[in-house]
């Protein structure tokens, strides 16, 4: 939707609804943005976005501790928004927002929900671009901050000259994206599915596989070099 001009805004526990809705632009007019909803949110439940939004109806949110009380959220919801960058309205970037929601108490006892524990602000680097990206994909499935084939081309001291067209086995080419899975064929060549613009298959031959072990099994953000093979619709760069 990016790509036709449509402006995307994030998960956020001051604005979202269970699923994406449309928000109006007033300086636009007519046209409306599309605003996440909390069902991007991995490990989220429906139930949870639906409390939100209906504690959120009677008056906003002041902070993290106010959210949990209000829409009665456990440390695990809280930590699911936490990491969707939900509660940047509240707290500031995502690492901070970690560090926030990890101070709220959620035990159910009326008492202890009602107490208030004074502690000295902290402030906290925010992560990396490449990190932001991954945790973006990781929690969400997408990212609204520049494309991981970018973030991995800059990390590389340059981008990588990838076309979609190339259709033989012949053409030399590069990509990077977000690993999405590794396994390892009958063949012994190593498979690697990833996230960028458009789904490729990795094909790594052993002894590259071997030499490039490190990297190939721990990398978050991935380049790699190859030939581009396209048949019938799956595109593969082959090592």
């Amino acid at each position: 939707m990016r790509a036709l001009g449509v402006e995307v805004r994030p998960v956020d526990v001051m604005a979202s609804a269970v699923e994406s809705t449309l928000e109006l632009l007033p300086s636009l007019g007519p046209l409306r943005a599309v605003r996440l909803g909390f069902d991007r949110v991995a490990r989220l439940s429906a139930d949870a976005g639906r409390r939100i939004g209906d504690a959120r109806a009677a008056t906003r949110f002041i902070s993290p501790g106010d959210l949990t009380r209000r829409a009665a959220l456990n440390a695990h919801e809280l930590q699911c928004l936490a990491q969707a960058d939900a509660l940047r309205a509240l707290t500031g970037h995502r690492h901070q927002a970690a560090w926030a929601v990890a101070g709220v108490d959620t035990r159910p006892t009326p008492m202890l929900r009602e107490s208030r524990v004074d502690e000295l602000a902290v402030e906290l680097p925010a992560l990396a671009e490449a990190e932001e990206t991954r945790v973006d994909y990781r929690e969400l499935g997408l990212t609204l901050n520049r494309h991981a084939a970018g973030v991995a081309g800059q990390a590389a001291r340059g981008p990588f000259a990838c076309s979609p067209q190339p259709c033989c086995a012949t053409t030399r080419t590069g990509d990077s994206g977000v690993p999405a899975a590794r396994e390892r064929e009958s063949n012994d060549a190593c498979h690697v599915s990833k996230t960028t613009r458009l789904p490729i298959n990795a094909i790594v031959w052993p002894a590259v596989a071997d030499s490039q072990r490190k990297p190939l099994l721990a990398a978050r953000l991935l380049p790699l070099f190859g030939r581009w093979q396209r048949q019938e619709g799956p595109q593969s760069i082959w090592s």
